[in-house]
């Protein structure tokens, strides 16, 4: 129900509010320098980069408000309390106690205030379980990547896909805790004594004050990041002339060897980038992204007045469809006019598309997660979490487009997928011996 509501219901409208925002910041700020006779190169960077970064930024609001509107009716409701104590059982087998539960449905709003929520676990090694497994937990910046990806590859299911990712991110963090619950001494399990509330009815004006700050905090926190490095990527992509342009790509395309095994070709190098960006935090990759994708359109001419009007009658037209005002039509020009509507032309097929989304799901926790993990727990910790998490993201993601294209090289996706299992099961022997040596400190923590 939740995924329905915020990307059919609502995210309906992420098109629409991307493409409003591109008409005002991207085109509408290059026509003014424009009429001012501004230099190509400030309105190339003005335009591509801050006006890109709050297009970019802006384009998130939607799918952000649908998820935080619902999950705001479930707290407001009494519900929150209830699933924990469901899961108790569950919990219990993972060696965690039910309470274990609530950090980890945090972790679906923000990771980091996720981890800090491990506190309230009276054991340590409870705490150092819970907060491994926070990062699996597909956050709300993640959700905003799932959204422009389903809109572009799978408009007539993309609630399954993105439920799907989200249910693989509860798996890993399951699995992830249950190899822990060997390596680490088990405890003396204390009972879970909770409070219930009554079921109630929200009040209206306090779900809405939750979500416009919860809002409000993302596209700042989201803004001071994208808007930064969307200016800086324009500066790179600058026309010939500039060394830093070619010297991008070239990394790009170097790098993408790494992920051709997922189905990621030389040609798709600016998603490459982007996923190293998404290091700082996972919605700068759609900002690297569509900075990226629109500084190789060679058929954007910035400044246009009379594109910028017509593209004034798409932005309206949107609306209207989306708003079920007027019937669809079968023009698409809307949708590939803008920077994510050229998903389709780099990522070539819906198996490479899911297996980029693995991987952006489970890799690298964001730098912020990275630093409270360090805190709350430990720098060893927080360096095992970034491995760990990283090469669980790199077998998974090679593991399922190898599986969903087996029937193009059977010999080659098997020889593939058997290599992602021993992966696996070397990395865990080599956190189990870590452990039993007491290496780099690992066995100090909780005692």
């Amino acid at each position: 129900g939740l995924f329905v509501f915020a990307i059919d219901f609502v995210g309906g409208l992420q098109d629409s509010v991307g493409l409003l925002t591109e008409w005002l910041w991207v085109d509408g700020v290059a026509v003014a320098l424009q009429s001012l006779h501004a230099p190509a190169w400030m309105i190339h960077t003005l335009a591509e980069g801050i006006g890109r970064g709050i297009n970019t930024t802006l384009t998130f609001l939607p799918v952000l408000i649908g998820i935080y509107l619902y999950l705001a009716f479930l707290e407001g409701s009494g519900y929150m309390p209830r699933a924990a104590f469901v899961m108790d059982r569950l919990m219990r087998y993972l060696g965690l106690p039910g309470k274990a539960f609530v950090p980890l449905i945090i972790g679906f709003g923000c990771n980091v205030p996720a981890v800090m929520a491990t506190r309230t676990l009276a054991s340590p090694k409870d705490r150092l379980m819970t907060s491994m497994m926070v990062p699996f937990m597909s956050c709300s910046a993640r959700l905003a990547i799932f959204s422009v990806f389903a809109g572009a590859f799978f408009p007539q299911g993309g609630h399954n896909v993105i439920f799907c990712l989200y249910i693989l991110g509860v798996v890993v963090a399951i699995f992830t805790g249950g190899l822990l619950r060997r390596i680490l001494e088990r405890e003396t399990e204390s009972p879970l004594l909770m409070t219930f509330p009554s079921y109630h009815w929200p009040r209206p004006a306090v779900m809405m004050r939750q979500v416009y700050w919860r809002v409000l905090g993302f596209i700042k926190r989201a803004g001071r990041i994208i808007i930064p490095l969307s200016l800086a990527l324009s500066l790179l992509s600058l026309p010939v002339g500039y060394q830093a342009q070619p010297a991008l790509h070239a990394i790009g395309k170097s790098a993408t060897v790494l992920l051709k095994p997922m189905g990621i070709e030389e040609d798709n190098w600016p998603a490459t980038v982007g996923l190293v960006s998404g290091i700082l935090a996972k919605e700068v990759v759609i900002g690297t992204l569509n900075s990226l994708y629109t500084s190789g359109d060679k058929k954007r001419v910035l400044g246009d007045y009379q594109a910028w009007q017509q593209k004034g009658g798409q932005v309206k037209d949107s609306f209207a469809q989306a708003l079920h005002l007027t019937s669809e039509t079968d023009d698409n020009a809307n949708m590939m006019e803008s920077a994510m509507g050229r998903l389709s032309l780099y990522f070539h097929d819906d198996a490479s598309v899911f297996a980029y989304l693995l991987f952006v799901l489970l890799y690298f926790p964001c730098l912020s997660t990275l630093a409270v993990i360090a805190r709350e727990v430990s720098r060893p910790w927080a360096v095992i979490s970034v491995f760990w998490a990283t090469g669980l993201a790199y077998v998974c993601a090679i593991a399922s487009y190898q599986l969903l294209t087996i029937d193009a090289h059977v010999a080659p996706s098997l020889g593939w997928v058997t290599g992602c299992i021993a992966s696996v099961y070397l990395g865990y022997r080599l956190l189990l011996t870590l452990w039993q040596r007491k290496a780099l400190g690992l066995a100090d923590y909780g005692t």
